[in-house]
């Protein structure tokens, strides 16, 4: 054994981890949680970490990951000036965001519909009150809420299908077949698409 002078403290104290980029993560986790006790005075009672499953990825990966990233802050900033000047929301939410950004996946604009319903979202219509955004899969039933799992719906449309997932709440109608078009045209043949189907 080293003797406490030859050492290094960290590996000591809180063991030695192989992986580098976990190693470097786990040391500015440390710096964050440190800075966020000398700013409270005192420790925080619970922490909850997520780890990314994007450490281990090769560096090509992450390199597609930055360049997502950056396509995302130019979408983010693009929007934010759209609510900001045409839609006259000063500081426009994360939530806000998420609204336009879904309002834009249903397609061209003036044929941009609800894809429950039918009916068209006209821009007015889209911070009215009177269009959410739904979970397709409920919450409760797959804990997800990202965009995968959201879409745009009338407040009506959003009672009717409740805590169900689309084909619970709406297999026996005679319109499923013309939502499921209607999904299959927004999203195309991705994962979002198959949460509108029977599963």
């Amino acid at each position: 054994n080293k003797m406490p002078s030859e050492r290094d403290d960290d590996a000591y104290n809180f063991g030695k981890i192989a992986n580098p980029t976990v190693h470097v993560a786990l040391n500015q986790l440390r710096r964050v949680v440190n800075g966020v006790i000398d700013r409270l005075g005192k420790a925080p009672a619970k922490i909850h970490v997520e780890l990314s499953r994007d450490l281990k990825n090769s560096k090509e990966a992450r390199q597609k990951w930055d360049k997502e990233a950056t396509a995302n802050k130019k979408t983010n900033d693009r929007i934010r000036d759209t609510l900001q000047t045409e839609f006259n929301i000063d500081h426009p939410s994360r939530g806000d965001l998420q609204k336009y950004k879904l309002w834009e996946e249903l397609g061209a604009q003036g044929a941009r519909q609800s894809v429950f319903s039918g009916k068209t979202i006209s821009a007015s219509q889209l911070f009215s009150g009177v269009v959410e955004i739904e979970h397709i899969v409920p919450f409760s039933d797959c804990r997800d809420d990202g965009m995968n799992n959201k879409t745009l719906a009338f407040i009506d449309e959003n009672r009717d299908k409740g805590d169900r997932t689309p084909h619970a709440a709406f297999g026996n109608n005679n319109n499923y077949d013309e939502i499921m078009r209607r999904a299959l045209s927004c999203f195309g043949q991705t994962s979002k698409y198959e949460r509108f189907k029977e599963g």
